[in-house]
């Protein structure tokens, strides 16, 4: 029986599993091994996707690299639904930036996406939902912040 993970093995088994998905390569065996034999009290499990912000991206990394079956259920399920939950909102926030980009180069106005954001633009995420976003990041010149604010 393996010895019973604490928060730091928890984390570093979480920062492997996500450097590995945004590598873009499969699991390997070791990786696959570690997750089936990790044990931990749920609280534990939970603390890192929840309390540090990163479920929707370790839910990903779970999908990514197929690890949903030796993953402990309440990572799982945490993970899972904080995914889906952050694609929801990133397909809505996608639109609207797409909206905002059309209307704010049809009254002349130069912006530039920031954070989540330019994420988005430049499809540098992995998927839509890796990264959780709240609202639209973007910068214009301030001779412009008028006409944008009006086209916003």
């Amino acid at each position: 029986m393996a010895a019973s993970l604490g928060p730091v093995q928890i984390r570093r088994l979480l920062a492997r599993t996500l450097g590995l998905a945004l590598g873009g390569g499969p699991a390997p065996a070791q990786l696959v091994e570690r997750w089936a034999d990790a044990e931990a009290a749920e609280e534990s499990w939970l603390a890192a996707p929840t309390w540090d912000g990163i479920g929707a991206t370790v839910g990903w990394a779970l999908d990514a690299l197929d690890l949903r079956e030796v993953t402990p259920p309440e990572v799982d399920e945490a993970a899972s639904q904080a995914f889906a939950e952050a694609r929801e909102q990133a397909v809505r926030l996608t639109s609207d930036l797409a909206r905002l980009g059309e209307g704010l180069e049809a009254h002349g106005v130069p912006a530039v996406a920031l954070k989540g954001s330019a994420l988005l633009v430049s499809n540098l995420a992995p998927a839509l939902g890796v990264r959780w976003m709240s609202d639209i990041d973007l910068l214009v010149p301030e001779r412009d912040a008028d006409g944008a604010a009006w086209v916003v």
